[in-house]
């Protein structure tokens, strides 16, 4: 951590406290365990071949896995030019969405399968199907077929979340069912501290036949076919895993609203859980014995960051919906952006900032996880991920002056016949001048005895 990312409160400039990554330890959350081998050798190996396949074309083949879409409109235009770090722009709503089981009927033929589907419908032909399934449009070599085998034995030995699908597929060999739902579960029993490798029970039940028992809030029910695309709640545990399972190989839980902050000796807080922006600063943070799969997934990570970015922002409109009578939001009934500068004035500077990515800052934290796919502009949240006032040096405030609109200001003890009789009529402002335009139809205002009325003006 760097000395100026320590915490507001901490005044022992000697023993520094940092809080960005974990809240000074309140946050808490169980480590990310180290990815499957052959993933390993995927982001790793310098290697030519299938290693650098894999880390260009990462945003092409994760969705060959993931069992959910994203929404809104990626931007391909912003990366064209070159010559700059990638950029993952999202424009419009974003959100995930699953689909059925089973692809629909298009006549005598089925639709070809896509997402979760993959998982369930012609499985003797699934790699063909993946590699049919992938229409990125910022693919920059071709697909290995070699890799998307390898990764999806990977999966099918390691994933939760797949083998809960597979489940469901083997139910549809055994026996011709045609009512067979699948349900993912939105609530864990364990505590989110300590884990977040479920099992398959905990993840995923089958249904077949008419559903029975209660349905929790968050529960996703994957119909057979035939159905509506479902929205996925940001809060679902799984939510994060099934759009990027080679981001999380394992399955492995996500954000839930129950995990509890860390109690600490002799402090009291008021809030007692770990909010989601605290949750995912945790988790891109890169710690020592722990996966770094996040942090070297290039492009799929920047994917991530934007994803989980959207995702606090949503999570905090749903909580100012959910608590106006908290907010008490009559009390700003009619206030807006204009009448706010009416009562404490217009801003003066519009600020913006930009870096180099040759900062020693940022080639510091490239360095660090050796990351030749860690582009710049994934490090450099980091620099300003403090407020503007811990900078050396600070934000100075600038003054600065329109055209024939400035005020000039002398001492008192200025003799003002050297004002008024400067050379050429000017004072040492280069745009300032005494306005002495006398004509015959020109009135005297002077008041007697001010010190105007012992001037001499010359015509």
């Amino acid at each position: 951590m760097w000395h100026q990312e320590r915490s507001k409160h901490n005044t022992n400039k000697s023993r520094p406290t940092f809080g960005l990554c974990c809240k000074e330890g309140k946050v808490k959350l169980p480590p990310l365990k180290k990815p499957p081998a052959y993933l390993q050798q995927l982001l790793t190996s310098n290697e030519k071949g299938e290693p650098s396949n894999y880390r260009d074309n990462i945003r092409n083949y994760n969705p060959m896995f993931a069992f959910t879409s994203m929404g809104g409109q990626v931007d391909y235009e912003i990366n064209k030019k070159g010559g700059a770090p990638y950029v993952f722009r999202l424009n419009g709503q974003n959100y995930h969405q699953i689909g059925t089981l089973l692809p629909k009927d298009n006549g005598d033929n089925a639709l070809r399968p896509k997402f979760a589907q993959l998982y369930i419908y012609d499985t003797e032909n699934e790699v063909r199907n993946r590699m049919q399934a992938s229409t990125s449009k910022e693919r920059k070599t071709q697909l290995d077929e070699g890799i998307v085998s390898g990764l999806l034995q990977m999966l099918d030995e390691h994933n939760e979340l797949v083998k809960s699908f597979r489940m469901a597929r083997d139910r549809y060999q055994e026996s011709d069912l045609e009512n067979v739902r699948l349900r993912l579960i939105g609530t864990r029993s364990s505590d989110g501290r300590q884990y977040n490798l479920p099992n398959a029970s905990e993840i995923a039940a089958l249904i077949i036949g008419e559903q029975t028992g209660e349905n929790v809030e968050r529960d996703i029910i994957v119909e057979n076919k035939d159905r509506q695309l479902q929205r996925i709640s940001e809060l679902h545990p799984s939510f994060m895993s099934m759009q990027y399972p080679l981001l999380f190989p394992y399955g492995e839980d996500g954000f839930r609203p129950e995990i509890e902050l860390e109690e600490k000796k002799d402090v009291e807080g008021k809030r007692k859980y770990v909010t989601m922006m605290e949750y995912y600063a945790y988790r891109i943070q890169q710690r020592l014995n722990q996966s770094v799969v996040l942090q070297t997934s290039g492009k799929l990570f920047l994917q991530f960051i934007v994803d989980a970015a959207t995702c606090i922002e949503q999570w905090r409109l749903n909580w100012y919906r959910m608590h106006q009578g908290t907010l008490r939001t009559e009390l700003y009934s009619g206030q807006d952006a204009m009448a706010i500068c009416r009562w404490a004035g217009y801003p003066d500077l519009f600020i913006t900032f930009t870096c180099n990515p040759k900062w020693p800052e940022i080639q510091i934290m490239l360095d660090f996880l050796d990351a030749r796919y860690l582009s710049a502009g994934e490090a450099s949240w980091r620099i300003f991920g403090f407020e503007l006032q811990h900078w050396q040096p600070s934000v100075q405030r600038l003054q600065f002056h329109l055209q024939d609109e400035q005020m000039v200001v002398f001492p008192d003890s200025t003799d003002i016949d050297k004002i008024v009789h400067r050379p050429g009529g000017r004072t040492a402002h280069s745009r300032f001048h005494i306005p002495l335009n006398i004509t015959n139809e020109s009135t005297c205002d002077i008041k007697q005895g001010s010190y105007l009325a012992d001037l001499q003006f010359t015509k």
